[in-house]
């Protein structure tokens, strides 16, 4: 449901799920990959001065605190560029879907959608009241007129 492309002038979605790489400390000259939340950039670039938006082709998964994680995939755009889709599944239900251009060091959105769980959930009960209602009126003619 929705969707915003920032094309037309949209914020995006401040939970919009970014894929960082960083050197991972443990192996020499290997990288990790860290998801990052659109609001965190600055504090994550502050903290980590050294990483890249620049990933790797391929797609995967990134386990976050409880039931959240993200999955992404990478495709190259040409040259020191890539085109990034990330699914960034919340612990309570939520997704954010996110699509991005991503150099070394800079993202630019290009589309996000913030499905929220409550929301479907409020609609699908207000649809299967209305159906509920619908069927016994319903029954009720048909028992009148048989």
């Amino acid at each position: 449901m929705g969707g915003q492309y920032m094309d037309d002038g949209a914020k995006p979605s401040e939970s919009m799920a970014l894929i960082a790489a960083i050197p991972d400390p443990g192996r020499q000259g290997a990288i990790q990959l860290k998801h990052v939340a659109l609001r965190d950039l600055e504090k994550f670039r502050a903290v980590e001065p050294v990483h890249s938006f620049l990933l790797p082709p391929g797609s995967g998964k990134i386990q976050g605190r409880s039931a959240a994680f993200v999955t992404y995939e990478v495709k190259p755009a040409g040259d020191d560029r890539v085109l990034v889709e990330t699914k960034y599944r919340q612990s309570m239900g939520g997704l954010v879907i996110a699509r991005y251009e991503a150099t070394n060091k800079v993202v630019r959105p290009i589309f996000t959608n913030n499905v929220q769980w409550l929301v479907a959930l409020a609609f699908g009960l207000a649809l299967a009241i209305v159906l509920y209602i619908v069927g016994r009126v319903l029954r009720r003619f048909a028992a009148r007129h048989p």
